[in-house]
């Protein structure tokens, strides 16, 4: 189907989308441009998935480029090792864009995708050593834990016995933006599990189910949506003196991955555009030994949120998605 999907693109598509993996800060990508780079295997399984989604792969160097690259439909930041780079001596200098500063632009500006996949191990003595993403993602609604989730009774057994590999619960609320995206393919009775590896959770600094406006600006809203959560079993262990995962934080349900969609009403013509961005608190969640197992449903419900995050008015004659949170296809953008 996705092959399917690929073809028939690549003869209806005026100019083919690309979907850029970040580069510069450590991440794990994949260099279409340079094949046989010994580093491209880690990400092979997401670039897989992404040309199969119709899309040419491409990376960019934010801080070397200088902007997003125009032809860009989503960027994917794959556990990134390093922050992103902001020169406090240089942010009175009107003309210094930091790369912070690039992404929120493309996402205000130009509509545009993000996803984002992040350990959250990534810390030094209990601070995070990636502040300048982080304080990004924050604005943005994610708020990510330090903990690890493990759920006992909903986990793929591994050699080394830890339930830290877990299995995500489907959002059955009709209503639900997780819904919207996977319901038809959850709502099979063979339907995978989606798996979750080494997994913190994410909370929001928006009021979940809330509208946010943008300060100064009732057309703009923001509004966080859990995308899939754990099950009610789940537990969170933070690090005890000893630096093990092993005191109680939290338990119950708790959000594995969620979206923030920017909503844009165009106040003569009264036409709705979106920007996303996705965000899962796992270094693992876009690795291949998830999305390659035929077991889980991880290629499945990435490709499906992949679909919806980048749909794009560069196809011809092809009508998807819609501006209503209620429709199954919600979201995404409208094409010509």
């Amino acid at each position: 189907e996705y092959r399917m999907a690929t073809y028939i693109m690549s003869v209806t598509a005026v100019n083919r989308p690309a979907a850029y993996f970040v580069t510069g800060h450590g991440e794990t990508y994949y260099d279409a441009a340079n094949p046989d780079r010994a580093e491209n295997a880690n990400a092979a399984a997401l670039y897989d998935l992404l040309t199969e989604r119709g899309l040419e792969v491409k990376t960019v160097d934010l801080e070397a480029h200088g902007r997003v690259p125009e032809d860009c439909v989503l960027l994917v930041i794959n556990n990134p090792t390093e922050d992103f780079k902001v020169d406090p001596d240089r942010l009175s200098d009107l003309s210094y864009v930091s790369e912070i500063e690039m992404l929120d632009r493309y996402l205000v500006n130009r509509m545009g995708a993000v996803m984002v996949s992040r350990d959250h191990k990534n810390t030094v003595d209990g601070v995070s050593s990636q502040p300048a993403l982080d304080a990004f993602l924050y604005e943005w609604g994610f708020e990510f834990s330090e903990s690890v989730v493990s759920d006992a009774n909903n986990y793929i057994d591994r050699e080394d016995g830890a339930l830290t590999t877990i299995i995500g619960e489907y959002d059955t609320d009709d209503q639900g933006y997780g819904y919207a995206i996977y319901g038809d393919f959850a709502s099979l009775p063979s339907a995978a599990g989606t798996v979750f590896s080494n997994s913190g959770y994410i909370t929001s600094t928006y009021v979940e189910g809330d509208a946010y406006y943008e300060p100064g600006n009732l057309t703009v809203e923001r509004k966080y949506l859990p995308f899939m959560q754990s099950f009610d079993s789940a537990v969170a262990y933070e690090k005890n003196s000893d630096g093990e995962y092993s005191d109680l934080e939290r338990e119950g349900k708790l959000t594995l991955a969620a979206t923030t969609a920017r909503k844009f009403i165009d106040q003569k013509s009264g036409e709705m555009s979106y920007s996303y961005v996705f965000c899962v608190n796992s270094p693992d969640f876009f690795s291949n030994d998830l999305l390659y197992n035929t077991s889980y449903a991880n290629y499945e419900v990435v490709s499906l949120l992949v679909e919806n995050m980048a749909r794009t008015d560069m196809y011809a004659s092809i009508e998807l998605g819609s501006t209503s949170e209620n429709s199954s296809n919600y979201g995404g953008k409208i094409l010509a």
